[in-house]
């Protein structure tokens, strides 16, 4: 029902479970600020944003949920211009692998300064995932919530891998079973368990040959990719240089 079509309480009630969970995410993001270790609980979270650990689960299943969402509400000036200039028909960046590099340094970085919360989101989506499994609710559940942790960052590389550099590669672009040894759910994930795993200042450079190498070889394989440390080095520099 389109809100419009809403009675009067109806309309109320709405925009006050909008502005809880603006609230909520708005409180976690505060909480974890810029900060490379810590986490919190429901009860801190809750405490952060002006609610309960209660109301919190009236808007989100779980602690995961709310550190996702959190995590989307960093990302979103990364993804949202490439998604919407797809859309639009205006995402045309001259150079495809640098457009890959870029997105995916620009993530690794952003994911590194607020590591706090994308570790703790890493680890809540862990508890979540053994939960899930060892109550065994199916393997195609389990499947679909493994899909979950990268999927702030999927609809960018998504966006980036309909250039017409990758386009040339369309088999490779649109395989998703798991045998493919490099899928770009696969890519995702992989950005964030890397983080997970590295804490010092070389973590976003690191992380982005880690994911572009094997990911391009997949995309791109008949080209010599033995210059791409120095390609990501220069993209990096662009990146780091220009005003946040």
């Amino acid at each position: 029902m389109a809100e419009e079509e809403l009675g009067p309480r109806q309309r109320a009630a709405e925009t006050k479970r909008r502005r809880t969970r603006e609230a909520i995410v708005s409180g976690t993001v505060d909480l974890y600020g810029e900060q490379q270790r810590g986490d919190y609980t429901l009860d801190q979270i809750g405490e952060a944003a002006g609610v309960s650990a209660a109301t919190i689960a009236n808007h989100y299943r779980s602690k995961y949920e709310v550190l996702r969402v959190a995590y989307i509400r960093l990302l979103s000036p990364l993804v949202d211009p490439i998604v919407e200039g797809r859309k639009q028909g205006i995402y045309n960046p001259p150079d495809a692998v640098d457009e890959l590099i870029r997105f995916v340094y620009s993530v690794a970085k952003l994911s590194h300064e607020h590591r706090a919360l994308t570790v703790a989101m890493v680890r809540s989506y862990c508890d979540s995932l053994s939960e899930t499994h060892s109550n065994t609710y199916g393997r195609f559940f389990y499947a679909e919530h493994d899909a979950m942790l990268g999927g702030p960052i999927l609809a960018g590389l998504e966006a980036i891998l309909w250039l017409p550099d990758f386009e040339a590669q369309p088999e490779r672009r649109t395989r998703r079973n798991y045998s493919d040894p490099w899928t770009v759910s696969e890519a995702a994930d992989g950005l964030l368990w890397a983080i997970l795993h590295s804490s010092d200042e070389d973590a976003p450079l690191r992380v982005t040959v880690r994911v572009c190498r094997p990911f391009l070889a997949v995309l791109m394989p008949e080209k010599d990719w033995s210059e791409l440390p120095a390609r990501i080095e220069r993209v990096k520099s662009a990146v780091d240089a220009a005003p946040s």
